[in-house]
């Protein structure tokens, strides 16, 4: 417990890249998640987006966008917004896309003013570090 009574769990993820672990990994996150009736932010590299428009230098394809939102919107996830850059993956020939992010149930935004994403300066990988961050504080942002 804590957060004014909310239980709340953290879960930090890498989803597998091959399409049917991936299918068969979401429904397996997703029947923990409809089983605890708690708080909960799931985070990290999903390997997927969940629009065209979180991707560049990739031809239209549309694969798996529905699949990965049709498991966001039966979990009863949301996915928090991202500030400042519009990628955390960074690949060659100029590709790029939003692969990590936080997906919370709404109980977080009940709870928590003005959740976000913050994607950190790269440094060593492909990706950039995320941090998740709200407002509920006083004093400014809060690390979460």
């Amino acid at each position: 417990m804590g957060g004014g009574g909310l239980v709340r769990r953290f879960n930090w993820t890498l989803c597998p890249c091959v399409v049917a672990k991936e299918i068969e990994f979401w429904k397996v996150i997703m029947s923990i998640i409809l089983q605890r009736k708690i708080a909960w932010c799931v985070g990290g590299d999903f390997n997927w987006v969940m629009q065209m428009d979180e991707r560049r230098g990739y031809a239209s394809s549309s694969r798996g966008i529905p699949k990965f939102c049709e498991f966001v919107c039966t979990a009863a996830l949301s996915n928090v917004p991202l500030q400042g850059k519009a990628f955390t993956w960074f690949g060659s020939e100029n590709k790029c896309s939003r692969l990590d992010r936080f997906l919370v149930s709404n109980e977080w935004f009940q709870r928590f003013d003005s959740l976000a994403v913050i994607s950190l300066p790269r440094e060593l990988f492909d990706h950039s570090p995320i941090l998740l961050v709200s407002d509920a504080c006083d004093s400014g942002s809060k690390l979460l």
